[in-house]
């Protein structure tokens, strides 16, 4: 119910106590600016963060070697630690997983075709991980697992480095010279963000520009949902029980 009495009090203490008054109502305009402020620059940064990695598998886990931090078993700390086949087999063993892709990486390559030319980053790894880094592939195909076998000398590009390298030519059956070895493009991807400006070889074929070093830079892992894991677990259980 309105009260007239109450709001001419409110007014007239108001008009008695002006600096007091001016004061309040700038602290809760202010409060409220520096409020709008701090949401929008919080959604702003969840914003930037989620589209760097809406191209990848929303499920993706990347493992990567570092330095350790203290001594153990003998070892002094700050030593480095490199992945090789040896993990890749233990990670094949785990459960929960849906896919799991060693990954060569060659880093900064000079790549070729006639006159053009650029630097990209070369990554030796497996057919899964077009899964893991969600890659969609807009021509030819990506490299196979009779690749990795053969050890053979395909890549297949991604959409900025046929920009770069082949601005007016179709890289499908075209040649490629990254550093000194010609590469046939068998396929171009593309991804919702930058990582469109890697090229993807054959794992054993990094493996042999790497003189044949056991090495893997890095793993990616896309794990399974919750309850199909379980549902593997139990069935798991049942055959070694029959």
């Amino acid at each position: 119910m309105f009260d007239l009495d109450k709001w001419q009090e409110i007014f007239s203490t108001m008009r008695k106590n002006k600096l007091r008054t001016v004061l309040t109502a700038f602290s809760v305009a202010w409060g409220i600016f520096i409020l709008i402020v701090l949401l929008g620059s919080g959604n702003g940064l969840k914003n930037a963060v989620m589209s760097n990695f809406e191209g990848d598998a929303k499920n993706l886990v990347m493992i990567y070697p570092q330095w350790t931090s203290m001594e153990y078993s003998g070892y002094g700390k700050n030593r480095r630690i490199e992945f090789d086949s040896r993990d890749t087999k233990m990670l094949g063993k785990q459960d929960g997983l849906a896919t799991m892709v060693p990954v060569l990486q060659l880093w900064s390559s000079s790549v070729s075709h006639g006159a053009n030319y650029g630097s990209f980053e070369t990554r030796g790894a497996y057919p899964d991980i077009v899964v893991s880094e969600n890659l969609k592939i807009e021509k030819g195909r990506f490299i196979s697992d009779t690749d990795i076998r053969l050890k053979r000398k395909v890549v297949t590009i991604g959409a900025n480095v046929v920009k770069t390298v082949f601005p007016d030519t179709d890289p499908i059956g075209e040649y490629v010279k990254i550093n000194n070895s010609m590469f046939r493009v068998v396929g171009v991807y593309k991804d919702a963000n930058w990582d469109n400006r890697y090229i993807y070889m054959p794992y054993t074929t990094a493996q042999t520009l790497q003189g044949g070093r056991d090495r893997v830079s890095f793993f990616q892992l896309t794990t399974v949902p919750k309850s199909m894991l379980s549902r593997a677990r139990l069935l798991k259980v049942i055959y070694a029980r029959s």
